[in-house]
């Protein structure tokens, strides 16, 4: 981004807007403390929040976070006070019904495997009578009901169901 500020745009009256998820919104945070001299206008961070030695030289600053992600959504709290214009949306939560991870994975996971997955975390009580998620999954054992049902087709990266599983369930 430097090398495109620098020599692409010179002098040229351009705004930049950053937006990143997860690790990618971890490093448009660090980006965005003029880390690299870049004139960012405005961030979207979602689903993470950010650190950083020079946190209040960020710019208007929107933050975009699930609703059972408690522990994110404490440490963006606690850092909004040093950005200075900030904005926290925390979404809706989303029903997990039994379909739900065959489409969410865009058809990766079978439906069969889908409401297999769905039916164990009813079963187990880490989705209510609703069907909406009763706690953070990051703090619970719901891998332990579920995992099992994804693991033979995965059997060469058993870490791939449950990166993929926690993030479509929050």
């Amino acid at each position: 981004m430097k090398y495109f500020y620098s020599n692409i745009i010179p002098g040229k009256n351009v705004s930049f807007h950053a937006l990143g998820a997860s690790s990618g919104g971890s490093f448009v945070g660090f980006l965005s403390q003029n880390k690299f001299e870049i004139p960012i206008s405005s961030t979207c961070i979602q689903i993470s929040s950010i650190g950083g030695d020079r946190i209040s030289t960020m710019p208007p600053t929107i933050f975009v976070l699930m609703s059972k992600d408690s522990h994110t959504i404490n440490h963006v709290k606690s850092s909004m006070n040093t950005v200075a214009k900030t904005k926290l949306l925390v979404t809706s939560p989303k029903e997990i019904k039994p379909e739900y991870f065959q489409v969410h994975s865009n058809s990766f996971i079978s439906l069969e495997e889908s409401k297999a997955i769905q039916t164990s975390l009813v079963e187990n009580h880490y989705l209510n009578s609703e069907n909406y998620l009763v706690e953070d999954p990051r703090v619970t054992e719901w891998r332990s009901v579920s995992s099992h049902l994804l693991l033979s087709k995965y059997q060469n990266d058993s870490n791939y169901n449950q990166h993929l599983l926690i993030y479509l369930i929050i």
